[in-house]
């Protein structure tokens, strides 16, 4: 009996030595206490938590519930992971709140894609300030290049980049600051889809220092891909460009493109290119065009609204477009409809007052101005306008004609047209009120 009992001691010490290395075994969070119930560490949504404990960065498993990698600089932690992750895969990061930092590049391998899950995009005083985000996830990098680089061999593939479909990021309910760059921050190359939800990219969104020389939030790069890529209900700003895209199948909407010096969104190449509803505050070059004419290469644009920049639309080289409607805040005269289809045709609202010499106004506008030998169409009311002087009052027209415009109705005797400027008359002896219209192209 008493060999029963030695054996069972013993055996009874073997097993707590076990259980107490298989504890000791895991990475420990030693400020932060939490319960995992029996079969509840594997019913996670995803790969791998990250989240922080003091200055450390931990990735707990989502799987087995044990935390298999920590470092101090979240890039890196990202590098590690990536590092022992199979290919022909999509991961999925989900993140604790809280700021998380770190200047080294993340550069995923080929073949892997990734969802990065956040707490909410925190807001740009967050940001700004470095204030913890109230509910909400931002990545802080702290480097000078760029927190995300996909600009690999690894990626490339020598080509056949396309033959891994599961090359894909998303961001979602998350935000990244990168202040210091000088380059893209996310440098996302041969990327078959790259999709934003709720997503918040911010540089320098405050007017000093500004925005730093070069830098890009979001460098979309590498035509081709299979998969579209959309970026919605998101804040991009404080960049020399806040989006720069050479990318097909291109879907902005919904968004913020705030304080970029140079453009909000400069397009380079591409066709299946929609940006709808974008507000662009203080921003140059709002959407900056150069593609060149390509049948099939299409941009659409529906309601961007500029408010204290220099226009939402810039169309450099003539690339096709559409455009709908581009409300201005305290900026500019802007269009209704706009296009470079066929001969092409431009609709803008807004109207023009001149002060008569001697009495009464013009009031004129030129809602059909379009492009080239498209048409183009003048039209004034002559509001009592008297000019009883020797000096002639005169329009420029807002768009010039190419040929010699008609007048379709002239009731202001003596008034005459170029392709350039309309005048009026002079040595009026009465006011006079009636029509002006001028057609062409």
């Amino acid at each position: 009996m008493e060999k029963f009992w030695k054996a069972t001691i013993l055996c009874f010490l073997a097993l707590t030595g076990w259980i107490s290395f298989e504890i000791v075994r895991g990475i420990p969070a030693p400020s932060i206490n939490s319960v995992c119930e029996p079969g509840a560490c594997s019913s996670n949504p995803c790969t791998y938590m990250i989240y922080i404990d003091g200055s450390t960065y931990l990735a707990k498993n989502c799987i087995t519930g044990a935390n298999d990698y920590t470092a101090t600089d979240v890039w890196a932690l990202f590098n590690t992971i990536d590092s022992n992750l199979a290919i022909n895969n999509v991961y999925k990061f989900a993140f604790s709140v809280g700021i998380f930092k770190g200047s080294a590049t993340f550069s995923p391998g080929a073949g892997k894609g990734y969802l990065f899950s956040g707490a909410g995009a925190a807001t740009p005083t967050d940001s700004v300030s470095g204030n913890n985000p109230s509910g909400g996830t931002l990545l802080n990098y702290t480097g000078t290049g760029h927190a995300i680089e996909t600009n690999s061999t690894a990626w490339f593939q020598n080509n056949g980049w396309q033959v891994f479909t599961t090359q894909v990021l998303t961001f979602r309910d998350i935000g990244i600051q990168a202040s210091a760059s000088s380059k893209a921050v996310l440098d996302i190359k041969f990327c078959n889809s790259f999709k934003a939800y709720n997503f918040a990219v911010y540089g320098n969104v405050n007017t000093s220092p500004g925005a730093v020389t070069n830098s890009v939030g979001i460098g979309l790069i590498g035509t081709g891909q299979e998969g579209h890529s959309v970026i919605e209900s998101s804040f991009i700003g404080g960049f020399y460009k806040a989006i720069y895209t050479e990318i097909d199948h291109l879907v902005v909407s919904n968004s913020e493109i705030i304080r970029n010096t140079n453009c909000g969104i400069c397009i380079t190449f591409g066709n299946e290119i929609a940006i709808n509803n974008v507000h662009f505050f203080h921003s140059q070059n709002d959407v900056y065009d150069t593609r060149t004419p390509t049948n099939g290469y299409t941009l659409t644009m529906i309601d961007l609204s500029d408010e204290g920049g220099v226009g939402p639309y810039t169309n450099v080289n003539g690339g096709y477009y559409f455009l709908l409607t581009q409300p201005g805040l305290g900026c500019c005269n802007q269009q209704i409809l706009s296009t470079n289809y066929g001969t092409g045709i431009a609709i803008l609202g807004g109207q023009t007052t001149l002060v008569g010499t001697t009495a009464g106004s013009i009031i004129w506008s030129m809602p059909f101005q379009g492009t080239g030998t498209s048409y183009k169409k003048f039209i004034g009311f002559s509001n009592g306008y008297q000019n009883s002087g020797g000096s002639a009052q005169t329009v420029s027209y807002t768009t010039a004609f190419v040929k010699s415009p008609a007048f379709t109705k002239n009731d202001l005797t003596g008034t005459t047209t170029t392709t350039t400027t309309l005048t009026l008359p002079t040595a009026m002896g009465s006011p006079i009120t009636g029509w002006i219209i001028v057609e062409g192209y």
